[in-house]
């Protein structure tokens, strides 16, 4: 019954939060590609991975929409976030863990029709950089799953 109830929970604050993403993006939907990033209390990797976003997204503006995911985070990441990465970013009330992020991505990914999904941590252990390449590679193989 627990569990019932704490994935209907999930479900509902995804949906909340998803939506709330989803008004701010641009109706223009020919991109291929979202690429979230889960993050709960990254605050000091946060500015050098907005550094990099921003640089990544400069470059394939017309091929990916970017989407922070803040998982319940309670240092100074909302704030953060608030500041600098105005609509790049989606704010789960709680802590839902990897499924409620998960599930807020692949909703956002099914109103658009996302090609691709694509997951990089936020503690910058995953060069995003290399996300371009990876994603050739997937289309080369007519990959279903591509871990990279």
């Amino acid at each position: 019954m627990l569990t019932q109830l704490y994935r209907k929970q999930r479900d509902l604050n995804s949906a909340l939060a998803s939506a709330e993403f989803i008004k701010s993006i641009h109706p223009k939907r020919n991109k291929t590609a979202l690429i979230f990033f889960p993050c709960f209390n990254e605050e000091s990797y946060l500015p050098k991975l907005l550094d990099r976003i921003k640089k990544l997204q400069s470059n394939y503006t017309d091929q990916f929409d970017f989407c922070i995911i803040n998982d319940g985070s309670t240092d100074r990441t909302e704030a953060i976030l608030k500041q600098s990465a105005e609509g790049l970013y989606i704010h789960h009330p709680i802590n839902m863990g990897v499924s409620g992020v998960l599930s807020t991505a692949f909703r956002i990914a099914s109103v658009f029709n996302y090609e691709y999904v694509v997951q990089v941590d936020a503690d910058g252990q995953h060069p995003i950089e290399y996300i371009p390449e990876l994603l050739t590679e997937a289309r080369k193989l007519n990959a279903d799953l591509l871990i990279g």
